[in-house]
């Protein structure tokens, strides 16, 4: 949660611990944020700190919460530092949490982040992972729409 961007200069943002921990090792994004962009993403932050203090840090509701801020800053604000860094967020958790389909799409959206940024070598090592762990999947139909486009990605990808 970067704190570089303000609200409003009457608007002031108290945090929690964890928040604060975790708003130290963000990476800040220059950008103004247009007012009704303020108000979604927190909203989605307001999400987050509720299911860390309900359910602690390691909880799949705040894996969830920690991606949606990832994709609203991919897609919203167009940062991918700032969307790497809260999907990474939430992969940590899922992983230890053993959470394979949550890590799939993760992994999915981390690689997609790493070939908009022309990071072709990163995006292939993070599609090769989601491929495996969804290999790895009981009852996994071979035509599993994630197989498939895990593997078309790796084939586009590979041809660059």
């Amino acid at each position: 949660m970067c704190r570089c961007m303000k609200m409003s200069d009457k608007n002031t943002l108290i945090l929690s611990h964890a928040e604060q921990k975790l708003a130290k090792s963000a990476p800040c994004s220059p950008q103004v944020v247009p007012t009704p962009l303020w108000a979604e993403l927190e909203r989605h932050e307001l999400e987050l700190t509720n299911n860390i203090r309900y359910y602690g840090h390691n909880s799949t509701q705040v894996a969830k919460a920690l991606n949606a801020i990832g994709l609203f800053y991919q897609y919203m604000m167009q940062d991918q530092i700032q969307a790497l860094f809260y999907h990474e967020q939430a992969f940590q958790i899922q992983h230890k949490l053993s959470l394979q389909n949550d890590s799939i799409a993760t992994l999915v959206d981390i690689a997609n982040l790493h070939e908009v940024r022309g990071e072709i070598q990163q995006a292939l090592a993070f599609h090769h992972q989601a491929l495996l762990l969804v290999e790895t999947l009981d009852n996994v139909s071979k035509t599993d729409p994630r197989l498939f486009s895990i593997k078309r990605s790796i084939e586009r990808m590979s041809r660059v």
